[in-house]
C-alpha cells in the first residue's frame, strides 16, 4: 500500500539509501571542522541533539497537518523497545564517540574512506544472525572491503605501526552495523517517531556524559551551527536510512549505502588541505573495487525474521 501520511513524498526505493547516504558521507569531514571546539562527547552530543530536535518538528508538523485517511503508521511499542533500545546504545552513543575519536587524530579522508566497512558489518552480522542472504560476489566484495580497512589501520598516519584512530573508525563502523541490524527489524514503524527517539536519547544521555566530565564548550552560536548540522546530515539521514530497511532489508540496504564513504573522501579533499599517500589511493582503489561489486549485487535479498 502506497504511503501518504508522510511529511515527504514516496520517492524510488533507491533513492532513500542515497538520501541517506548523502548526508551522512559529507558529514564526516564537516564534523572534523567543529573538533577544534568540541571534544568528541560533546560533537556527539550536539549533532544528535540537533537530529532528534529537528526530526520532532518535523514528526509535530506532520501529525498537525490533514491527512488522507489512510493505513496509520504507528510507533513502536513495548516488544520494539530491546530493537530501538540496542540501537541507541550501539549507533546513537559509542559508535559516533568512537568516530570522533578517530576522526581527531587522523586526516578527514581517511575516516571517510573507512566507512565502506560499516556495509561489511552490518552484512556479515545480518547474515550471521539475521539469515539474510549472501553468494560469492557479495563475499569477495566485503573481504576487498575488509582489505582495505586492514591495510589503513596497519599504516598509521604519525610514523606508527598501528593506526589507533583507524581502529576506532572501525570499531564504530561494527557498532553502526550492529545498529543496522537492529533497527531492521521494527523499520515498519513510524521512521520520523524512531529517529526522534534516537536523536533526543543518545543526544541527552551523551550531554549528561559531557557534563559529568566537564568537557568545555564553546559559544551558544557555535552550538547552534553544530546542532542544524546534526538535524540536516544525522536527522534526514537516519530517516531515509530507515525507509530504505524497509524495502531493502539491510545486507542490500549496505551495498546502497555504500557509495557514503565516496562522498566523505572527495568532501574532505574539498575542505581539508590533506594530501594522502600512495598507500591511501592503493586503498581507495580496493575499496572502491569491493564497493563496486555490493553495489552491483543483485541477489542479497531481504529475508528477515521480524518477530
Amino acid at each position: 500500500m502506497r504511503e501518504t501520511n508522510h511529511i515527504l513524498p514516496p520517492i524510488f526505493p533507491y533513492r532513500y539509501a542515497i538520501g541517506a547516504a548523502a548526508p551522512f558521507g559529507i558529514s564526516t569531514p564537516l564534523s572534523k571542522l567543529f573538533l577544534n571546539q568540541f571534544q568528541p562527547v560533546s560533537l556527539a552530543a550536539f549533532l544528535y541533539l540537533g537530529c532528534g530536535i529537528g526530526i520532532s518538528a518535523l514528526f509535530f508538523a506532520r501529525n498537525a497537518a490533514p491527512r488522507e485517511k489512510t493505513k496509520e503508521i504507528t510507533g513502536p511499542d513495548r516488544k520494539d523497545i530491546p530493537w530501538l533500545l540496542g540501537a541507541i546504545i550501539a549507533g546513537g552513543i559509542f559508535a559516533p564517540v568512537l568516530l570522533f575519536e578517530g576522526l581527531s587524530i587522523t586526516t578527514a579522508a581517511t575516516p571517510s574512506l573507512l566507512l565502506n566497512f560499516e556495509a561489511t558489518a552490518t552484512t556479515i552480522i545480518a547474515f550471521f544472525l539475521f539469515a539474510e542472504k549472501m553468494n560469492e560476489k557479495s563475499i569477495s566484495a566485503l573481504v576487498f572491503i575488509a582489505l582495505g580497512g586492514i591495510i589503513l589501520s596497519l599504516s598509521g598516519n604519525t610514523g606508527t605501526p598501528l593506526s589507533l584512530g583507524a581502529f576506532a573508525v572501525i570499531a564504530a563502523c561494527i557498532l553502526w552495523g550492529f545498529e543496522n541490524n537492529l533497527t531492521c527489524r521494527i523499520s515498519t514503524k513510524d521512521p520520523l517517531l524512531i529517529t526522534a527517539v534516537k536523536g533526543i536519547t543518545a543526544g541527552t544521555f551523551l550531554f549528561l556524559v559531557s557534563r559529568i566530565f566537564n568537557e568545555s564548550l564553546p559559544s551558544a552560536l557555535i552550538i547552534s551551527g553544530l546542532m542544524v548540522l546534526g538535524f540536516l546530515c544525522y536527522g534526514l539521514s537516519i530517516f531515509f536510512f530507515i525507509k530504505s530497511l524497509n524495502i531493502a532489508g539491510a545486507a542490500r540496504k549496505s551495498s546502497m549505502f555504500a557509495t557514503s564513504p565516496s562522498i566523505g573522501v572527495f568532501g574532505s579533499w574539498l575542505i581539508f588541505p590533506e594530501k594522502p599517500g600512495i598507500l591511501f589511493f592503493a586503498t581507495l582503489i580496493i575499496m572502491a573495487a569491493g564497493t563496486f561489486l555490493l553495489f552491483s549485487e543483485k541477489e542479497v535479498t531481504k529475508n528477515i525474521r521480524i518477530p
